[in-house]
C-alpha cells in the first residue's frame, strides 16, 4: 500500500539510527556552514565553537555580527554592570583582531555609560576593518568626540551612533561614502559641529535625527544635493526653538514629528514626492506662532501629504 514503509527499509532505519550516524554537518563545506552560521543570532553562532574542532573558529568568518547587551536590572550593582559592558566590548575588539571579513557589526550595550576610550578603540578597529555598516548604541560618558580617524574610511556606508550624551565632531571629519546616517538620543555640542558633520557627508543619501537635543542649536543648515530622505523626530526637545534650512534638490521625502515651535526653511524642493508632518501642540501657555503654515507652504508641488490632527489645528490656530 503506498506511503507504508517495508520491512527492508525499516531495517535500513535501525541500521542507520541517531547513535550510529556519522557528523554529516560538519562535513560539509564551509561556504556552507557559513551560510548557515548567518542565520543565526551572533550568541548562538560564537556557541558553535563548542561542537568540535572544526567549529571553534567558523564564527570568525562571518561577516556580519549583532552584539547586545541590556543591564537594565535593578539588581545589578554598577560596577557589575560597567565590567559587563566593557567584557562585552573586548569581546568585540579581539573579533576584530582575528577577523578580516566583518562587513556589518551593531554593539548594543544599554543601561550603563561606558568609557569613552573603549568606544573610541572600537570605531578604530572598526575602520582599520573596512567595515561598511557600522552600529553603535552604547551610552557614553561624558562627552563623546567622534574621531578625525572615521575619516580613513573609505567604505563606511552606514553608520548609527545613539551614544546618549554630548556629541562634537572633530575638525575635519569626512564620510566619502557614507550613503545613511542615523543619530539618536544625542545633544548637539553647537552649531559648528553639527554643520562639520552635514558637510563631511558629500554622498549622503539617508538622513534621520531621532529624538536629539538642539538646545544648544539655533539654526543649522542642511545643504546636501544627493539626499533623498530626511527623517526628523524631535519628540523628547519640547523646546526646540530652533530654525532648520533645509536645502536639499534631490529630496524624495521628508517628515517631521515634534513640537510646532520648529522653524524650518525650506530651499529647492522641487522633487519632493512624500512628505508626513505631525506637530504636537505647544506645552505651558507657547504660542505657536507661523512655523507650521510656513513648513507646509514650503513643500511645494508634493504629490502626498500625510498631516496629524494636531498638524491640522496647529494651522487654523496660527491661522
Amino acid at each position: 500500500m503506498a506511503g507504508l514503509i517495508s520491512p527492508p527499509d525499516v531495517h535500513k532505519l535501525q541500521r542507520n539510527n541517531v547513535g550510529d550516524m556519522k557528523d554529516m554537518i560538519s562535513i560539509l563545506p564551509d561556504c556552507i556552514l557559513h551560510l548557515i552560521l548567518s542565520l543565526l543570532p551572533t550568541k548562538e553562532a560564537i556557541r558553535t565553537s563548542i561542537l568540535a574542532k572544526r567549529w571553534k573558529y567558523l564564527w570568525t568568518f562571518l561577516s556580519s555580527f549583532d552584539f547586545r547587551s541590556y543591564l537594565f536590572r535593578p539588581s545589578m550593582k554598577e560596577d557589575r554592570k560597567q565590567k559587563s559592558a566593557c567584557y562585552l566590548l573586548d569581546q568585540v575588539n579581539r573579533l576584530l583582531y582575528h577577523s578580516n571579513c566583518v562587513k556589518k557589526l551593531c554593539v548594543t550595550a544599554s543601561g550603563v555609560s561606558i568609557d569613552v576610550d573603549r568606544v573610541n578603540s572600537l570605531i578604530s578597529s572598526a575602520v582599520k576593518h573596512k567595515i561598511e555598516v557600522l552600529k553603535l548604541l552604547v551610552h557614553v560618558k561624558p562627552l563623546f568626540v567622534l574621531p578625525n580617524f572615521c575619516s580613513a574610511s573609505d567604505t563606511l556606508n552606514k553608520l548609527v551612533l545613539e551614544p546618549h550624551c554630548v556629541l562634537d565632531v572633530a575638525s575635519g571629519i569626512y564620510f566619502p561614502s557614507l550613503k545613511t546616517l542615523k543619530l539618536s538620543r544625542v545633544t548637539f555640542a553647537n552649531e559648528k559641529s553639527v554643520q562639520q558633520l552635514f558637510s563631511g557627508c558629500p554622498v549622503l543619501q539617508k538622513l534621520s535625527l531621532c529624538n536629539c537635543n538642539w538646545c544648544n542649536i539655533k539654526q543649522i543648515s542642511i545643504t546636501t544635493p544627493t539626499l533623498k530622505i530626511l527623517t526628523i523626530f524631535s519628540g523628547l526637545s519640547v523646546y526646540m526653538n530652533s530654525t532648520v534650512k533645509i536645502d536639499a534638490g534631490n529630496l524624495l521625502y521628508f517628515s517631521y514629528t515634534g513640537y510646532s515651535m520648529v522653524d524650518f526653511v525650506l530651499v529647492n524642493l522641487a522633487s519632493i514626492v512624500d512628505a508626513r508632518v505631525d506637530c504636537f501642540y505647544p506645552l505651558f501657555g507657547h504660542t505657536i506662532g507661523t512655523p507650521v503654515p510656513k513648513l507646509l507652504g514650503g513643500l511645494g508641488s508634493i504629490k502626498s501629504l500625510k498631516l496629524s490632527n494636531d498638524t491640522l489645528q496647529a494651522c487654523l490656530t496660527a491661522s
